[in-house]
């Protein structure tokens, strides 16, 4: 009867053992891809080094230059002639030099892509663009662990000193340069140009040299006026919650809606998920610990017990790490591409979506490694115990 009663409690352990072993085999796709959620994702190096490795930064005056030729030109009537069937709706006046009058100022026109890629290269000082957007990217995300975040600031300090004193001069002769050649009317214009006026109108062409000369100091200590206000830092303010710009109705608001798990605090719910996520290995490794309770009696059973879960567990991690980029990119190809607007340049999309793919591959390559890690290990721990003749059995009654 005692040894009936010892065969059916074991039978009981080592069946509630399967139950934690198949619940490990579960979790353990969705504890590697929240751990690295929060590991990964929730971290600015990883969009750092997407955007780095996509040269976003030296491709960003192209694609602006392409993009602003694109908006010019795209007409909506050629693109769609109904939408022009309506008396109410006209075409953009491509001959039209006043501006609001059906077309963009005259010297938008007057720029070809590379034009208004030489004048945003030469605008921004080098490395800047890279060196705030990671600057802002370390802020944000580190303010996602701090209960009262600092606001987010921008250092201009080297922005406006790049628009200042001799870099200005520099900077109006490469702007100059990049248009076509002044009109007498514009030369006339520039040679009595009064900037002392509270609006003077430059024209914006290519002047000769000798009016260039005398032009150019007079536009850079122009342009030195304007900057010279800007401060060393922007500061962007970031709000932990939607009602903080409100009193009074919204206070109320607060009050009542508090009451959920996460309130009405998006930060507060977010770095609640992340904490939960960051201690989801704890769940694998409970489950771990009762198999090894209930189940686990010697070293053949150790490496059994443990080596099935991580084997099957890994290779069902495995799905989701492989299969992650294919199906971004077929839902991109699928229903993004079509959707695109005919004025919207589409490498601006292609480098923005190269981000997000390079991304999800970062993600995905830390899920499958861990993944590959779980399926070695289990398949060594199963082919270790076949070779464990005999058991050496533990009493852990």
């Amino acid at each position: 009867m005692p040894e009936n009663i010892s065969k059916a409690g074991s039978c009981l352990a080592k069946f509630i053992a399967f139950i934690f072993s198949v619940l490990f085999i579960v979790f353990t796709p969705l504890v590697l891809i929240f751990f690295n959620f929060q590991q990964h994702l929730l971290s600015s190096d990883i969009y750092k080094s997407a955007l780095a490795e996509q040269d976003f930064y030296d491709l960003l005056p192209s694609m602006l230059g392409e993009q602003l030729i694109t908006g010019l030109s795209y007409n909506p009537c050629e693109a769609d002639p109904t939408t022009c069937e309506d008396e109410r709706v006209q075409q953009p006046d491509k001959d039209s030099d006043e501006e609001g009058q059906g077309g963009p100022p005259s010297y938008f026109t007057a720029l070809d892509a590379q034009g208004w890629e030489d004048i945003l290269t030469a605008l921004f000082p080098e490395g800047w663009l890279q060196s705030q957007t990671e600057s802002v990217l370390d802020q944000l995300f580190a303010s996602l662990y701090n209960a009262d975040p600092p606001p987010l600031t921008i250092s201009t300090r080297e922005f406006r000193e790049h628009l200042s004193g001799s870099n200005a001069e520099d900077l109006v002769e490469q702007i100059l340069s990049a248009f076509p050649a002044c009109t007498e009317a514009e030369l006339d214009q520039l040679s009595s140009l009064d900037l002392d006026e509270d609006d003077p109108q430059i024209p914006i062409c290519q002047p000769s040299e000798e009016i260039l000369d005398s032009a150019v100091p007079e536009l850079a200590g122009f342009l030195t006026k304007l900057v010279e206000d800007i401060e060393d830092e922007t500061v962007l303010s970031l709000s932990g919650s939607f009602g903080d710009d409100n009193e009074g109705d919204s206070g109320k608001a607060q009050t009542t809606n508090d009451d959920g798990p996460f309130g009405d605090d998006p930060l507060l719910a977010l770095r609640r998920i992340t904490s939960i996520f960051r201690f989801s290995p704890l769940i694998l490794i409970t489950l771990l610990f009762f198999i090894s309770l209930l189940a686990v009696r010697s070293l053949k059973t150790f490496l059994v017990w443990w080596g099935a879960p991580f084997l099957v567990g890994g290779i069902l991690a495995l799905i989701p790490a492989i299969a992650v980029v294919p199906l971004l990119n077929w839902t991109f190809d699928t229903f993004a591409v079509p959707r695109i607007p005919e004025y919207v340049n589409i490498d601006i999309i292609d480098s923005i979506f190269g981000v997000v793919q390079q991304v999800a591959t970062g993600i995905v390559t830390w899920i499958g490694g861990e993944a590959g890690l779980l399926v070695v290990f289990g398949f060594v721990m199963l082919v270790a115990s076949r070779l464990i003749k005999k058991e050496s059995t533990v009493n852990l009654a």
